[in-house]
């Protein structure tokens, strides 16, 4: 019986696009979230390979066959300073749902900034795709993908 692998969403906010490809042998699935919320979680159990603070962008690696690139670019309407708590480090294990990023004055004086999380999940497998566009997900419990 084949291991399943469940990969759960980052950050809590609404599906905003779903894209597939498959380029030879490695299947690619990009999802674009949006969010309001300053916390992003790991979407699955892995390693953190590398760690860019300053654009908040990280890349999880599950197993040899499994590589998850996080980008997140923050939409200001107001110059605030945002500042960028990391929680974990480049070359840490980490688990589904362990708190990696914290933004701090995010939310500064009831302004709305929100931020675009894009989720870049390449696999030797199949991925099955569970959620749809425009969907409601919470960050760690949503479940996007399927292995």
């Amino acid at each position: 019986m084949k291991k399943k692998i469940y990969i759960v969403s980052p950050t809590t906010g609404t599906i905003q696009n779903i894209y597939e490809t498959k380029n030879f042998s490695i299947y690619m699935q990009k999802i674009i979230i949006n969010s309001k919320k300053n916390i992003i979680v790991s979407p699955i159990n892995g390693t953190i390979k590398n760690n860019f603070l300053k654009k908040i962008n990280f890349i999880i690696q599950s197993n040899p066959d499994i590589c998850i690139c996080i980008k997140n670019k923050i939409i200001i309407q107001k110059k605030i300073k945002n500042n960028i708590i990391p929680v974990s480090t480049n070359c840490r294990n980490v688990c589904a749902g362990e708190i990696i990023f914290v933004l701090s004055n995010f939310n500064h004086n009831n302004q709305f900034n929100h931020y675009q999380t894009t989720i870049q999940i390449s696999c030797k497998k199949k991925i099955n795709k569970i959620k749809k566009s425009l969907y409601r997900v919470q960050a760690g419990i949503t479940i996007l993908t399927l292995i």
